[in-house]
């Protein structure tokens, strides 16, 4: 898993699209077509201009600061142009090839996070704030869990939030 994955850190591939499914993302033949194909240059550019996977507290401010300039997000801005590919989708392609930089964001966690207007600098800020008290306490719990280092600190941090909301739909 870990040297195939490596290699295709900065292009998509069929690997990522078949992940999807298992998180229950149906994509289409046109939209494969576009990521793979057609429009696989554009793409991978902007991936691989979004740079190395790293903890998102990590991040300077300053590369944030710039908002819709960010690298992630004008990658996540033209996969939305991918007839077929809406917000959730390009955000969980961009959790799978940025595990540790990009949230999964969806209308479950919307539900439990809010709709901030500019989601990753708002947990961006939140993770790092008190000196970076969030993203030690999301190790801690990864630790208890006896999750292995490969799960980062976002995917924790998304499956209680995932989990959260889903607990509020199911009293509802």
């Amino acid at each position: 898993m870990g040297l195939h994955r490596h290699q295709g850190a900065d292009r998509f591939t069929a690997d990522d699209l078949v992940a999807l499914r298992f998180l229950s993302i149906k994509i289409t033949a046109d939209a494969v077509g576009a990521l793979l194909c057609d429009r696989a240059e554009e793409f991978n550019d902007l991936l691989e201009h979004v740079g190395p996977d790293r903890d998102l507290a990590d991040v300077l401010e300053t590369e944030l600061a710039g908002g819709s300039q960010w690298p992630a997000w004008r990658l996540h801005e033209r996969l939305c142009t991918i007839d077929g590919v809406d917000w959730v989708t390009a955000g969980k392609l961009l959790a799978r090839k940025r595990p540790r930089l990009i949230p999964m964001y969806d209308s479950v966690v919307r539900e439990v996070v809010g709709s901030p207007a500019e989601f990753w600098p708002a947990l961006h800020q939140t993770l790092r704030v008190d000196g970076a008290a969030l993203h030690h306490r999301l190790l801690r719990l990864r630790a208890a869990a006896s999750l292995p280092p490969s799960i980062s600190t976002l995917r924790v941090f998304d499956v209680l939030a995932w989990m959260s909301g889903q607990s509020d739909r199911s009293s509802r």
